[in-house]
């Protein structure tokens, strides 16, 4: 029978969690083990962020011992709810078995009916083997990859989805620190991917989206471990970007993200309109809201209202960039 998914995106599914969301969650799960190499970093202080350490006295003098314990605190919520729904899982989907509380017998047949021995009244107690799996996040994370079954067709699917993932976005702000991830490209690292059941293994790109965050240098792949310079995925990005159109209100938002400015300076649309109005800029298609009254045909203007088309100008963002940093298309090239 098709339902919709629980998790709320609409989509159909035979089971109470689509392969789609099933898909993020997993994605997710197989980010763990990076995420807690980076906790470790971020506990023992060598990452840089604007938390303060704790201090301890040492010897004869006062040293600073770096510790952030909020990130230790991040690690531990993370393996306490992984534990929450492994057990959940446990003990909706694992084999029961039986136990003859008269004189001892067991059955693991599941059906517990069968007589135990005879001239026993056989009194069946039913009992569910202890979960034998390490309490640390990266083997909890590993076991629910290993059921995806169970996953997928957990009773309460929407919650188990919505915990997990909100754990893991926790853990990863607090390895970036405040402020938004940028958006690296894909990793395209060279990883052997298994085909069939023989064992055989073909060479592809990894495919994993790549995050950054300002002040690290080097981004690292969760899924392949392959580490990338930072800068460098960035004006690759740069690059990749020259040629698109975008609206002046696309680029302060997107640009910001890739180049970095004197001071900090933003890029306003504001700004980016002005550079049109001095002809520094080039539009290229469009129709300017302040212009719509020039269009002679009414028809034309009630059709472009009608069907919300985009009114305002674009700009090609490598023109953009010759103008906000020339030297940024360069080194990209």
């Amino acid at each position: 029978m098709t339902v919709e998914c629980v998790i709320g995106c609409g989509r159909p599914s035979e089971t109470t969690t689509c392969a789609g969301c099933l898909r993020k969650l997993f994605d997710d799960l197989r980010e763990v083990e990076w995420l807690l190499t980076e906790l470790d970093v971020t506990i023992t202080r060598q990452a840089k962020l604007s938390s303060g350490g704790v201090g301890f006295v040492t010897g004869k003098g006062e040293a600073s011992m770096p510790l952030h314990l909020g990130a230790s605190a991040v690690a531990a919520e993370l393996r306490d709810r992984l534990a929450r729904w492994v057990l959940n899982l446990w003990e909706e989907h694992g084999v029961r078995w039986h136990r003859c509380a008269e004189c001892g017998a067991e059955d693991r047949s599941g059906d517990g009916t069968p007589p135990c021995a005879p001239g026993c009244p056989t009194k069946w107690e039913t009992h569910l083997d202890p979960l034998d799996i390490p309490l640390h996040a990266l083997p909890l994370s590993r076991w629910l990859l290993r059921h995806p079954s169970w996953v997928q067709s957990y009773s309460d699917g929407a919650a188990l989805f919505d915990d997990i993932r909100g754990a893991v976005r926790h853990a990863r702000s607090t390895i970036y620190g405040p402020g938004e991830r940028t958006f690296l490209g894909i990793c395209s690292a060279p990883v052997e991917v298994p085909v069939g059941d023989d064992g055989d293994t073909v060479l592809a790109e990894c495919q994993r989206d790549l995050y950054g965050a300002k002040g690290r240098p080097v981004v690292a792949c969760p899924e392949c471990g392959a580490e990338w310079d930072t800068e460098l995925r960035r004006r690759h990005m740069l690059r990749s970007m020259e040629d698109q159109l975008l609206t002046a209100t696309e680029l302060s938002r997107a640009l910001p993200n890739y180049l970095d400015r004197p001071g900090d300076k933003p890029v306003t649309a504001s700004m980016i309109r002005g550079y049109a109005n001095r002809g520094r800029l080039v539009a290229h298609g469009g129709v300017a809201a302040s212009e719509m009254d020039l269009l002679e045909d009414p028809q034309l203007k009630c059709e472009l209202r009608a069907r919300g088309r985009v009114l305002a100008p674009r700009y090609r963002v490598g023109d953009l960039l010759d103008i906000l940093d020339p030297t940024a298309t360069a080194e990209a090239s």
